[in-house]
């Protein structure tokens, strides 16, 4: 019997709680696939992505730096998750990655939705004091 299973860099990590309102991030994934191979996410992405992709990430993002994609929700969002989504994709064979992003969404986010702090609204606030 011929096994149709297409093969992969990586671990093809099946991502967690696809398919319904809890599904992972992206970042989250990443996390899960550097902990898998042992590595850090900094080393994976410096030293096993960052090289095959170069051409493909500095042409959206010049001045690249790996603290860029894990401090941010930008990894989620707008063109870093859509690379990252298929880059990642790609190494673990998975088409499914997408859905780990809001890229999807990206027309009706506002590019301010999204804040670089947590921040609770007003009543959320009232209620827990």
């Amino acid at each position: 019997m011929v096994n149709n299973l297409k093969r992969s860099l990586l671990y093809p990590l099946i991502p967690e709680g696809l398919g319904s309102a809890n599904v992972e991030s992206l970042s989250s994934y990443i996390n899960r696939l550097s902990k898998v191979h042992c590595i850090t996410n900094t080393l994976l992405i410096n030293r096993l992505v960052y090289p095959r992709y170069q051409k493909k990430i500095k042409e959206h993002y010049p001045s690249f730096k790996t603290c860029y994609i894990f401090g941010s929700s930008s990894l989620n969002t707008g063109k870093m998750g859509g690379i990252f989504s298929d880059i990642f994709s790609e190494l673990t064979a998975h088409q499914s990655i997408s859905e780990l992003t809001l890229v999807e969404y990206q027309d009706l986010l506002h590019s301010n939705s999204l804040r670089r702090n947590k921040q609770w609204c007003p009543e959320c606030y009232k209620e827990m004091r």
